[in-house]
């Protein structure tokens, strides 16, 4: 029989909510029976044990559910790409581990199935303000340069259909961005509103420094605006620069200079040093990361993989 759907689910200290998604999953896709859904959890290097031996228990009752452990922390997207290397299914649906993604909302993805992506948006958001307002200056900054379409709300409940994934999978970076890597594939995209329940047990674990980093992965990565920023910014203290010594040229040769411009001589120095050291660690920065992609690395090193 044909694989319908493909659920994915990125696994970080989670043990706890894991038997409870698994149960609902379970009840929602069809039963244990049913060969037509898998569900795929990726534990992306959980410091506590208990995650991975949870999935193993797991995947060792439910015959549809497959366990995966990464060799080192990846990122959310990391672990995604791996159970998207993995998955079977016509459509995947993308989902987070504690329970604040609804099972119950599958019907509503599934409903809007003819698009190529179909993303779930929380009218009431339960993650907070700070990390609301982050997460709405970073759904910004991909419109401006993921290409992602006005309006839309980008999150990590979503469900996309297997060619879409296929594509994506072929992309291989060290530094994953997923909306970037999706939006430079399609533009087809809706919104579908479902609930936003709150987290059950623990801290989320996206903290702000993740969330920063994976920031840096659409400005460095996937986008050249920070080069071209160092390129404008160079040009332009370079015409400052070449008027400012027209200038004291100009004085030296028809007016005269009777005091020693310390304080000029000090502020240029300053402020060409400063420009050219913020401009060689950038491209530091872009070697360092040209260097680690020709180097073949993957998004996800599997360490092992249940049964």
């Amino acid at each position: 029989m044909n694989m319908d759907y493909s659920v994915i689910i990125p696994v970080y200290n989670s043990s706890r909510s894991l038997p409870e998604l698994a149960a609902r999953i379970d009840a929602q896709l069809g039963g244990k029976e049913s060969s037509g859904f898998e569900i795929i959890m990726v534990d992306d290097a959980s410091p506590d044990e208990s995650s991975w031996e949870t999935i193993k228990t797991l995947a060792a009752r439910y015959p549809f559910l497959k366990g995966y452990r990464l060799l080192r922390n990846e990122g959310k997207n990391g672990a995604l790409i791996c159970g998207m290397d993995h998955a079977k299914g016509d459509y995947l649906i993308l989902m987070d581990d504690d329970l604040q993604h609804r099972p119950e909302d599958f019907p509503v993805l599934i409903k809007e199935g003819e698009h190529d992506l179909v993303i779930a948006r929380f009218p009431e958001n339960r993650n907070g303000r700070v990390k609301d307002w982050l997460s709405r200056m970073k759904g910004k900054l991909d419109e401006r340069f993921a290409g992602k379409p006005e309006g839309l709300r980008f999150g990590p409940f979503m469900m996309m259909k297997k060619e879409i994934a296929n594509e994506l999978c072929k992309l291989r970076t060290p530094f994953p961005y997923l909306p970037a890597m999706l939006f430079s594939l399609t533009r087809d995209a809706v919104n579908v509103s479902v609930p936003h329940d709150k987290r059950r047990h623990g801290r989320s674990q996206f903290t702000l420094y993740k969330m920063l980093k994976l920031m840096s992965n659409l400005l460095i990565n996937n986008t050249s605006v920070m080069l071209r920023t160092v390129s404008v910014a160079g040009i332009a203290f370079s015409i400052l620069s070449f008027l400012l010594a027209l200038y004291f040229l100009y004085k030296k040769i028809f007016v005269g200079i009777h005091v020693a411009g310390w304080a000029t001589l000090v502020i240029l120095v300053l402020l060409i040093g400063g420009i050219t050291l913020f401009s060689l660690g950038i491209i530091g920065e872009y070697l360092l990361r040209i260097i680690k992609a020709l180097e073949h690395r993957s998004a996800y090193v599997i360490r092992e993989e249940t049964a």
